[in-house]
């Protein structure tokens, strides 16, 4: 099962990407190094909420938009079990993907 925060970072880069958006360009939206968004990109950097709205707008979306778009692309079906601690956040998650 794919974890929460790699089917988030796949989406990021799948929009960057269709958006013709450099690494650089990205990380200079959202005021970090070019560096980081890589490491996010490949799942060797954590995402915190904040930034994770940043790159979300800078991507010309809304964040829960990003969060959709990351849950239906994921496959197979995401496990937000251990990226999501927090029982009522875990729940609202999965009321909104079921």
């Amino acid at each position: 099962m794919e974890t929460l925060e790699k089917a988030i970072a796949s989406q990021i880069r799948q929009l960057r990407e269709t958006r013709k958006l450099h690494q650089q360009a990205l990380a200079e939206a959202v005021h970090v190094k070019r560096t980081s968004i890589s490491n996010i990109e490949n799942g060797r950097q954590a995402l915190s909420l904040d930034l994770f709205c940043k790159i979300a707008y800078a991507l010309d979306c809304k964040p829960w938009e990003l969060l959709e778009l990351a849950l239906a692309g994921a496959k197979p079906k995401v496990d937000i079990s251990s990226d999501v601690k927090d029982t009522k956040i875990r729940r609202l998650i999965e009321g909104a993907i079921n």
